[in-house]
């Protein structure tokens, strides 16, 4: 999985609980993407530097208008580079 991939995802999960409970935790990421809680844990905090989420250890996850904004752009990216 290339960077941007790895980015959507994350982001899409995030997303995707949101949907489901207003908020993310990590240890539901870390579930629903099949990953160790460590793992999300590095990947959120690179995220929230990048300014694409909220994020404090052990407490809710969301996204940030930026995140949305940039979860956008990389799934009409993917989705395009599919049709070819």
């Amino acid at each position: 999985m290339n960077k941007k991939t790895e980015l959507s995802k994350s982001l899409e999960v995030i997303l995707d609980l949101e949907k489901i409970q207003k908020v993310a935790r990590a240890k539901d990421i870390a579930e629903k993407m099949g990953v160790q809680r460590g793992s999300v844990t590095s990947a959120l905090k690179n995220l929230e530097e990048k300014n694409l989420i909220n994020y404090e250890p052990y407490s809710f996850i969301t996204l940030t208008p930026e995140g949305k904004k940039t979860l956008k752009r990389l799934l009409t990216v993917i989705l395009s580079s599919r049709n070819f």
